[in-house]
């Protein structure tokens, strides 16, 4: 059978199967038939599990058995023989997409002892829904790139009547068979000589066309981040203006804008609308914590904008048990770490976070180039907060503060399109 990339990088359907016999069929697809056919048998035969399964010993441990017996490959016979090496080739597309990403990702990098594209290249894959997005790129090249044999195969087996009926079945899908010598020595598989098929590239999910066509239209990266994540009911930025704003230093000034429009703007908003909607009588508050911390409200929202930049950013998960019995703790951090120490459902936070803009925001600034990793994971506490704040408002008055904050978020866009004046600190 084969399988087709859909448009979320995965697999789709792989439809009715073949035989893989003939001239025009490859040897994955003749491998993959045999692998068919010797499970109907009687003989535990999975061809996906190949190429991520680590090495014999594991395959012996973990292959699907079955009553006739079972035959298995491993990634360390299998990248060999079909791309020449150990480790599959990223697809050209996926290559591009990391070696964009170092401008934004260099941060991430320790600089230790370790490989930098290595490092760069993991701190890609957390990403989003990359490592999903990689893993059907793979698939599809196994099956319309690396189809074709360039060194033998080995395939590890155990059958009580011996490897007769295997190599017949192999054999009968058009495969060039060496036999094993007795039970402890590996099937080989041989490349044919015929004719190769024509390898076909991965040719990309929507992410990867769309920054395909965003490196050769020069799209800022933080304006193409903000698209991404945008408020479902705000109006989008036109594509067209997005061409020709790729401009690091610009760049870098629209990141910092919209922290600001975070830190100055939108948090306290998100606190506004939580301290209006809190109850009159503090005996309402679930524990004495809360009360001592909603206490003082109304200052702690005035004093968001001054104290965020100096004090959030200090404030680490772990000391937050401990910081409400901080002397001198300024009140907005204590209302949110109340906030943060009763949090709401994931689904709710992330809801707030799109409707709101908070994650086109974070999107943007995560991809600015030239941006700190302390700057950036700044900006990651500020959206959390915010978000959480507004996820413990009533429904009505939640969605109302984030349609606003939505609607500011989208007059903030178009001015970001043409160059501004750098904000920051």
């Amino acid at each position: 059978m084969t399988w087709q990339a859909d448009d979320a990088g995965g697999l789709a359907d792989p439809g009715p199967a073949r035989s893989g016999d003939g001239e025009g069929g490859t040897d994955a697809a003749r491998l993959r038939a045999a692998f068919g056919e010797l499970s109907r048998r009687g003989i535990g035969a999975d061809w996906d599990l190949g190429p991520t399964m680590c090495c014999g010993s594991c395959g012996h441990a973990e292959a699907e058995r079955g009553p006739q017996g079972y035959v298995f490959t491993h990634r360390q016979t299998y990248g060999p023989a079909f791309w020449g090496g150990p480790r599959q080739p990223l697809p050209a597309l996926l290559e591009e997409e990391v070696a964009q990403a170092r401008t934004w990702l260099g941060d991430y990098v320790s600089g230790g002892p370790g490989d930098p594209a290595e490092e760069l290249f993991g701190e890609w894959l957390r990403r989003g829904d990359n490592e999903r997005r990689l893993n059907g790129a793979y698939g599809y090249e196994r099956e319309h790139r690396w189809h074709t044999l360039v060194a033998p195969l080995l395939l590890y087996w155990r059958a009580e009547s011996g490897p007769g009926e295997l190599v017949e079945v192999l054999r009968a899908h058009g495969l060039d068979v060496v036999p094993p010598a007795d039970d402890r020595t590996a099937v080989q598989i041989l490349p044919s000589g015929r004719p190769r098929p024509p390898a076909r590239p991965w040719p990309g999910d929507a992410r990867a066309r769309t920054l395909a066509r965003d490196r050769e239209d020069a799209v800022s990266p933080v304006l193409r981040g903000l698209c991404d994540d945008w408020p479902p009911h705000s109006e989008p930025l036109p594509e067209q203006s997005l061409y020709g704003t790729a401009e690091p230093a610009e760049d870098e000034r629209r990141a910092w804008r919209l922290l600001d429009w975070l830190a100055r703007r939108a948090l306290p908003a998100c606190l506004r609308t939580l301290v209006e909607a809190l109850p009159d009588d503090d005996d309402d508050a679930d524990d004495d914590a809360d009360a001592d911390a909603y206490e003082d409200a109304d200052d702690a929202v005035t004093g968001t904008a001054a104290e965020a930049w100096e004090s959030l950013s200090e404030l680490t998960h772990e000391s937050m048990l401990d910081s409400l019995d901080r002397p001198g703790l300024p009140p907005s951090i204590r209302l949110l770490t109340a906030i943060f120490l009763d949090s709401p459902d994931d689904e709710t936070v992330e809801e707030c976070r799109r409707h709101s803009g908070l994650a086109a925001a974070w999107q943007a600034i995560e991809h600015a180039p030239g941006m700190s990793y302390r700057a950036k994971s700044f900006a990651g506490g500020l959206d959390h907060h915010a978000a959480e704040a507004l996820a413990h408002v009533p429904a009505d008055a939640r969605d109302e503060a984030a349609g606003k904050l939505a609607r500011e978020l989208a007059t903030l866009a178009r001015l970001l399109v043409r160059p501004g004046e750098a904000v920051g600190p």
